[in-house]
């Protein structure tokens, strides 16, 4: 899944930026039912692989894992 955040009504500059010159925010989301089984180095891959996904499909957006 992936969604397009919202819009800022005043965009910040981001002058030394190579790929836009606003900054943009890209997240990763993701969510587990804690048991004693997981390690929170799961939980950290999984919202890490979302964000990879999320910037692959254009940055500014959101992707769940």
């Amino acid at each position: 899944m992936a969604g397009i955040l919202f819009s800022c009504k005043s965009p910040i500059p981001h002058v030394r930026s190579d790929v836009k010159n606003i900054v943009t925010l890209s997240f990763g989301i993701t969510c587990v039912i804690p048991t004693y089984d997981i390690k929170p180095d799961t939980l950290i891959a999984s919202a890490d692989k979302a964000l990879y996904n999320a910037k692959q499909k254009g940055r500014d957006r959101y992707c769940t894992h």
